[in-house]
This record gives C-alpha cells, structure tokens and sequence, in this order.
C-alpha cells in the first residue's frame, strides 16, 4: 500500500492554489513539519514545490527521508533514485540511498552507495560511521573499525561511532580497547552503553 502512495504522490498535481509561496517556501515548510515528525503533511509540502520544480533532487531526497522515517524503505530508495538522477553528485542522497538499503541488508549495495557518497564529499562523517555499520554487517571488521576512527576523528563528540568502535574491537578480541571505547561512549551521553560496560568490563 506504502509503495501505491509513493507513486501518486509522484503522479498527483495537487490542485491546492500555490498563492505566492515560493519554491524555498515550500521546503522550508516540509522540513520544519519533518523536523516535528509530521512527515505527511511534510510530503505534501516537498510535492508542492516539485511542482513548481520537477526536477529538484532537493525535495526528491527530503522526500525520502520521510519515507525513511516512516521505515517504508523502498519507498524512500524510490525518491532518492530520483534525486540521485537529476543531481549524480549529490552526496547525501546517496549516503541516504545506502541507508535505507542497509536497513534492508542490501548490505553490497549499500557499501557501493556509501563509497560513492565519500567520493564526492570526504567531509562527511556520519558516511563513514554508516560505511562503519555496513562493513562490520560483511564481517570486515577491521575495515569498519577504520571507519569508526574516521568518523571520530572528524567528530570527537560522536558517542554512537565510539559505542560501535568498541563492539567492533571487542568482536576482535580488543577488551580493553572495547571497554575503553564503552566508557567514554557512556561519558558522551550514549546511555546504550552502561550495559555493555556491566557486562564486559569487569575490573
């Protein structure tokens, strides 16, 4: 049924007058409705700005996002495709692409999508901790602690990248490093992390 919806939407022509919003107006207003997890009404908002711009791969992957949000996943790959075909540079909605196909262990796929987000754009930490994910998923564990280290080190803040780190070093046998990674996870805020800590970090 998700997938029917996501093909209307594509297809409809809203007949709501447009008034004298803007094109900037109407994403602004989808992301601020997104932003409070109004997803639908979000949806509507980016469809009445591709119609005033077809090929906006900007609302195309909001699009997605939603979709994501709302874990309809190949929905979401559906808009990314799109946003992916009237802009091939646009690094988030390929790392957004790889996302969603992760969540559906596509996990070969998703790699690919991953690899060519960080081709375009090597900045972009959250894509290495994604990459992270997926490569750990494929047993490359040392290729996913790498890209731990990576996020890490572009964001010294991010609790989630040392939690995974430290499952990813303990996988291979690293308690120390594992536990170490744990505690100043926990100290960051990443809660998840005091029961690993009880239950491998014994002192």
């Amino acid at each position: 049924m998700k997938t029917k919806l996501v093909i209307i939407l594509l297809l409809t022509n809203f007949s709501i007058p447009l008034f004298s919003q803007d094109f900037e107006t109407f994403i602004n207003h989808g992301i601020a409705k997104a932003d409070k997890a109004d997803y639908k009404g979000a949806l509507v908002e980016f469809q009445h700005a591709l119609n005033l711009n077809p090929k906006s791969a900007i609302a195309y992957n909001n699009m997605g996002n939603c979709l994501l949000e709302m874990k309809d996943l190949n929905g979401s790959i559906t808009f990314y495709n799109k946003a992916i075909l009237y802009n091939p540079k646009f690094a988030k909605a390929y790392y957004n692409r790889g996302k969603a196909k992760n969540e559906l262990k596509k996990y070969d796929s998703a790699l690919l999508d991953l690899n060519k987000s960080l081709s375009i754009d090597p900045s972009y930490f959250a894509a290495y901790f994604i990459r992270g994910n997926i490569r750990y998923s494929l047993q490359d564990i040392d290729g996913s602690i790498t890209d731990y280290t990576t996020a890490i080190k572009m964001n010294p803040k991010y609790a989630e990248a040392y939690f995974n780190r430290g499952g990813a070093r303990l996988t291979k046998g690293d308690e120390k490093g594992g536990c170490a990674d744990f505690k100043y996870s926990l100290k960051l805020g990443y809660k998840d992390a005091q029961e690993l800590i009880d239950k491998f970090c014994k002192e």
